[in-house]
């Protein structure tokens, strides 16, 4: 029995060495554009902190679970890109978008693209509440300012691929000790 149960052990370790954690992936993304030009609180971009974006729009540009999604009108969205949980919007048919985290992915020469991580929660359209990340970007060509941005929203975490693979185990070696308790009590 105890050589069984190192044999085991050794190859728990074993497949849980060899494999390592997985996430479903991302299962949607829905692009948005700005209808008006955005407003900040600086000459330019470059240095601006605070960021308002008039009349986000959602547009065509859209992958699984948002395919054949109607226009939302999400409204006017400003952030502080100094304060991780200040990009937020809800809008009744789109859903809710709340921010945990900001940040810079380009800055300067009149682009700044934001990276911003948080928590999607459907609307009355859509069938996905999870994770989520919005790519936002700004461009500045003298006064003019534009806006674009991509949500996408990732699946429910999956368990790792090693939690399985113990619970197998550990089943294996359960069933492995009755089948050997019934053979002792036969004899």
């Amino acid at each position: 029995m105890v050589k069984f149960t190192k044999l085991v052990c050794a190859a728990a370790l074993l497949v849980v060495g060899g494999i390592s954690s997985v996430s479903a992936g991302v299962i949607g993304t829905q692009g948005f554009g700005g209808d008006g030009s955005p407003i900040i609180n600086s000459a330019s971009i470059d240095t601006a902190t605070v960021f308002t974006i008039g009349n986000w729009v959602t547009n065509a540009s859209q992958s699984g679970i948002f395919v054949g999604a109607p226009q939302y009108d999400i409204g006017t969205i400003t952030f502080d890109k100094t304060v991780g949980t200040s990009f937020n919007f809800t809008n009744a048919g789109f859903g809710t978008f709340t921010s945990t985290s900001i940040t810079e992915s380009a800055t300067g020469n009149g682009f700044e693209n934001f990276f911003i991580v948080g928590r999607f929660d459907h609307g009355t359209y859509g069938i996905a509440n999870g994770p989520a990340s919005i790519a936002v970007g700004f461009t500045q060509n003298g006064a003019a300012i534009s806006d674009s941005g991509t949500l996408a929203v990732d699946s429910a975490a999956v368990p790792e691929p090693s939690t399985f693979a113990l619970l197998g185990l550990g089943g294996f070696g359960l069933a492995m000790r009755a089948a050997r308790r019934r053979r002792s009590a036969a004899v």
